[in-house]
């Protein structure tokens, strides 16, 4: 978000509070929640530095007398889960760190889209906190590269060598962020921030094969996973018990159309006429379609509706949304990524009694789609549903379950 501080001090500023709603409904997502962020954070610092000591110890102790007696008084049950990975450590002291990078990342970080900045960032801030025990400023040099403004290269080695010198314990600890944290340091070419991507390539490397090593070392739970069902009337049975119109549609969308990702859905507009599909930052619902542009594999596609949802969709959450080009599933309230899985989570644990991930959902639509491989005919309906999946191929095997059947 270019000049956050600036935008948020001249709205903040405003004394009239329509006024206030009128300019944040104007501005992108990703600043309304960076807005409301902030606001409750300096309201926040505000009650706390009003605050002695011995009031704050006196306050924590309380806390941890109540969260105590919660435990106590609410046992947790273990959870059933219908899929579980088996977790296998990568072994940090075997990597070979004079490994030398085969690409670079050429593009410019203007030409990245809000969403690419706002990941690079918020794997920055959580590797920051981890180590400083505090959070990242909104001016320190990094954040001020990811927001396009100018910055001094020195600073910014000298705040972030930690990353350097805490390399192993990321890739033991905190290997996911691996991928985002080499993307955004290896477009730095200064003599001194080439070091970064040089130290951060090898480990992020052995990650990833890693990672596809050890992609299905799964524990199955069969008959939990035989309660999912893609069958049209039992997916449409299942919706009529769900109050909430954005998670019912979004439980529509996960299991009446070959399985996308959620954030696919969670990036998609309302657009209001169909010259706006065309701007391909963004992805789309106009007239009964969805304009899929910005997905994981770079690969656009456009997405036929079933009707049982476009009739939702136009008689209800359009006429309902709270301005033009509102988010599609803004029902479901908090926008973010992480925030989204844990709701699906929760809406299938509600339903079959265990939580599924979008992913467990994904692998076993592509499982039992490919099942059905067998005739010429079952064949192309197989790679067009893969293709409607978002999926190559060799990605679709990929993610089908191993040694599982449906049946």
């Amino acid at each position: 978000m270019d000049n956050f501080e600036e935008e948020y001090n001249r709205i903040k500023g405003l004394t009239n509070t329509n006024e206030i709603k009128n300019e944040l409904k104007k501005k992108s997502l990703d600043f309304r929640e960076e807005y409301r962020k902030k606001c409750r954070r300096t309201r926040n610092q505000k009650y706390a530095s009003k605050m002695t000591e011995e009031d704050k110890k006196i306050k924590n102790e309380k806390r941890k007398e109540k969260r105590k007696a919660n435990k106590e008084n609410n046992p947790v049950e273990p959870e059933v889960r219908a899929i579980t990975r088996i977790t296998t450590p990568m072994n940090i002291e075997t990597i070979d760190t004079t490994v030398k990078r085969e690409y670079k990342y050429s593009k410019k970080m203007r030409e990245l889209s809000e969403n690419t900045l706002k990941t690079y960032g918020n794997v920055v801030k959580a590797i920051y906190k981890k180590y400083h025990n505090k959070p990242l400023s909104e001016e320190a040099e990094i954040s001020k590269y990811l927001r396009w403004e100018k910055h001094n290269a020195t600073k910014l080695y000298k705040e972030n060598e930690y990353i350097i010198k805490n390399i192993k314990d990321i890739a033991e600890n905190s290997a996911s962020s691996l991928n985002s944290l080499y993307c955004l340091f290896s477009r730095f070419n200064t003599k001194r921030l080439k070091l970064f991507r040089e130290v951060i390539y090898p480990y992020m490397i052995e990650y990833n094969l890693h990672y596809e090593e050890h992609r299905n070392d799964l524990e199955i739970n069969q008959e939990e996973v035989a309660k999912i069902s893609f069958e049209k009337a039992d997916v449409l049975a299942i919706a009529e018990t769900i109050e909430n119109i954005s998670y019912k549609v979004l439980y529509m969308l996960v299991f009446m159309i070959p399985v996308r990702r959620l954030s696919d859905y969670r990036l998609t507009i309302i657009a209001n006429n169909e010259e706006e599909t065309k701007d391909e930052r963004s992805n789309w619902y106009w007239n009964n379609k969805i304009y899929i542009n910005t997905t994981k594999n770079k690969q656009k596609i456009i997405l036929d509706i079933p009707e049982e949802i476009t009739k939702i969709i136009n008689e209800i959450i359009i006429p309902a949304r709270r301005a033009s080009n509102d988010y599609l599933i803004y029902l479901i309230g908090n926008y973010s990524q992480p925030y989204l899985s844990e709701a699906f989570s929760n809406l299938t644990k509600k339903i079959y009694g265990s939580a599924f991930t979008a992913t467990d959902i994904r692998k076993i639509y592509c499982t039992r789609n490919l099942e059905k491989a067998g005739g010429v005919g079952n064949i192309n309906e197989v790679l067009s549903n893969q293709n409607l999946c978002g999926h190559s191929l060799a990605e679709h095997i990929n993610y089908a379950l191993p040694n599982t059947s449906s049946s």
